[in-house]
């Protein structure tokens, strides 16, 4: 069913309160810390001497000796301190990373983490102190969120925290988009709008310089802000959530392919809202509440109206670009083949069973395509149920004459 595809195609370790993108981006954390880790920076003599015994135990050839390259790494940074290097500086944060990755590696999680949250406080401390000049303020707030991506990583096991963190740090990077002629509030409260509304893709400005170049970090940790509200069970919060960072990515200039796949985890969670909804229609029939009943049922007929909306929004849009680019872009044809199946589902769910049949079909051919083995046996599941449903309508037909 939808729901098991929906878990299928999210991250491991993750239940359906996971949103696709979310995890995903996780795996872009080693990225982009590396950069950091890596001492390439010019660093003094004495400084570049120890970096360069770290490195050299910590490399195969010393057999990973990572607990070697701590210590060269901590008399690094008491170097540092002893030459008095900005502590903002990539070279002096380079050998904290430095530090933080051994102790990762050795399974000292939670100094790691005590690493992060220092330098999440200082770049937010120096944020907000508004006395660092305006145009390093973009650089620290890329490095900001790609401390706080990394933390929110080490720390799944607190959601509270981790939504904490992202919120808060995510709004400095609201304002400075702001600043910088980005046409964004700063708060989330205010620029949520209804799930109902229908206008979610109409044109916004765009201005995607006010973005860079910490835009690919702050999209990232929007989308794990996504998955802790949907693990504190905040499911309309998430999905007004994603409708923003949807709306926030087309003033960006965000990637095709990004703002499609961002589009179909709205529609995906507004499909699992839908069957929430349902859910609750169902209890209140059985205790005979009609005034529930029938809120219930508007809230999940308009959940499933915005989801329906949400994919054939991405069919539509991928219609204007010329079919060699979107058959050779696999991330387009992915989504393509997600839609079509969840089209598909909706309308199986909501008993066209004509209209259902040829969308999952067709997601199926489209999934053979890309050798996405699993979609295929997901839409093949559904297809036996709807095989399933026109014998029952059959039977009734034949009943009923």
């Amino acid at each position: 069913n939808y729901q098991a595809y929906y878990d299928l195609h999210h991250p491991k370790k993750r239940n359906w309160k996971r949103t696709v993108i979310g995890l995903a981006a996780l795996s872009l954390t080693g990225y982009g810390l590396y950069y950091y880790y890596w001492p390439h920076h010019t660093f003094p003599t004495s400084v570049a001497k120890l970096l360069r015994k770290g490195l050299w135990a910590e490399s195969n050839k010393e057999n990973n000796n990572y607990a070697g390259a701590l210590q060269f790494y901590i008399r690094a940074l008491e170097e540092c301190n002893n030459l008095e290097i900005d502590k903002l500086s990539d070279e002096y944060t380079g050998v904290q990373l430095k530090i933080a990755e051994m102790l990762e590696k050795l399974n000292l999680l939670e100094e790691a983490k005590n690493i992060y949250q220092e330098l999440a406080d200082l770049y937010l401390s120096t944020l907000l102190s508004e006395k660092i000049p305006i145009e390093t303020r973009p650089h620290i707030i890329q490095k900001d969120l790609r401390i706080v991506i990394k933390l929110v990583h080490l720390s799944e096991s607190d959601p509270t925290y981790c939504s904490n963190l992202l919120l808060t740090h995510c709004i400095k990077a609201q304002e400075e988009v702001a600043r910088r002629g980005g046409s964004l509030a700063s708060n989330d409260s205010i620029v949520h709008p209804s799930p109902k509304n229908h206008d979610l893709f109409i044109s916004y400005p765009v201005n995607s310089q006010a973005w860079f170049p910490f835009r690919d970090e702050f999209f990232i940790a929007r989308d794990l802000y996504i998955s802790t509200c949907l693990r504190l069970g905040e499911h309309l919060l998430a999905i007004r959530s994603q409708i923003t960072t949807l709306q926030w990515m087309v003033m960006a200039d965000c990637d095709f392919p990004d703002i499609i796949m961002c589009q179909f985890n709205l529609g995906s969670l507004l499909y699992l809202q839908a069957e929430e909804y349902e859910s609750r229609e169902l209890n209140a029939k059985k205790n005979n509440n009609e005034k529930d009943i029938q809120l219930f049922k508007e809230e999940k007929d308009e959940c499933l109206k915005s989801a329906t909306f949400c994919y054939e929004s991405i069919l539509e849009a991928v219609k204007s670009f010329p079919p060699v680019i979107s058959r050779d872009h696999p991330q387009i044809v992915e989504a393509l083949a997600l839609t079509t199946y969840s089209l598909g589902v909706i309308n199986l769910h909501t008993g066209n069973l004509e209209k259902a049949k040829e969308l999952l079909r067709r997601s199926r051919l489209r999934a053979k395509g890309i050798n996405n083995e699993e979609l295929v046996a997901e839409a093949e599941a559904e297809l036996k149920k709807l095989e399933k449903e026109e014998k029952l309508l059959e039977l009734k037909q034949k009943e009923n004459n």
